[in-house]
C-alpha cells in the first residue's frame, strides 16, 4: 500500500473505532433504562416490577430480581429519572417523572399479564417504595396483585428537621 492509502486505511479504522464507541455509549445508555429480565423457570408465575431508591443505580436491585426471576417472575426493572445516567440527570428529577416512569412501568407490567397471566407484584425500596405507594393512591383503578416494600421512605415529618438541626447546634 502507499502512503495514501494507509492514510485513507487509518482513517478508516479511526472512523469505525469512533462509531464503535458511540455504539457501546449508546447501548449503555439504552440499557440502563427500564429494562424486562425474563424467568427461566418452566413454572411461571407471573411478572413484577421493581423500583430503586434515591440516588441509587437501578442495577442495585439485581439481586431482588434474580431471586423473583428464579421463582419464575418476569421482572421489569424500572429506572427513575435522573438515576439512568450521570449525575447531573438528577437535577431534572421531580415526582412528576417518577410518576411518568411508574405508570410506563406499570402499562407494560399490565400488558405482559393480559398476554401471559400470572400475578403482578410491585416491589420499591426506599424512594421506589414511596413513588409506588403514591401512584396506586393516586390511581386506584389501577390495581396489583402485590406490594412489596424495602424501607420505604413513607412520610418525613418537620419534627426529623427539628432534631437534625438541633443536633447540628450541639444539641443531644
Amino acid at each position: 500500500l502507499g502512503y495514501f492509502d494507509t492514510l485513507l486505511l487509518r482513517y478508516y479504522m479511526n472512523f469505525r473505532l469512533s462509531l464503535l464507541i458511540l455504539l457501546i455509549a449508546f447501548v449503555e445508555t439504552a440499557s440502563a433504562s427500564s429494562q424486562w429480565f425474563y424467568t427461566r423457570n418452566s413454572d411461571r408465575q407471573g411478572q413484577a416490577m421493581v423500583i430503586h431508591g434515591l440516588n441509587t443505580k437501578p442495577t442495585k436491585m439485581n439481586s431482588i430480581i434474580r431471586e423473583l426471576r428464579d421463582n419464575g417472575y418476569d421482572v421489569l426493572r424500572v429506572a427513575l429519572k435522573g438515576h439512568e445516567g450521570p449525575i447531573q440527570r438528577m437535577r431534572t428529577a421531580n415526582r412528576q417523572a417518577w410518576l411518568s416512569n411508574i405508570t410506563s412501568a406499570y402499562s407494560r407490567l399490565i400488558q405482559r399479564k393480559r398476554r401471559l397471566g400470572g400475578e403482578s407484584i410491585a416491589v420499591g425500596y426506599s424512594l421506589g417504595g414511596l413513588v409506588t405507594v403514591n401512584y396506586f393512591l393516586s390511581f386506584r383503578r389501577h390495581q396489583i396483585d402485590r406490594l412489596v416494600l424495602f424501607a420505604p421512605a413513607l412520610s418525613v415529618h418537620n419534627t426529623t428537621y427539628l432534631v437534625q438541626a438541633s443536633y447540628a447546634m450541639g444539641g443531644e
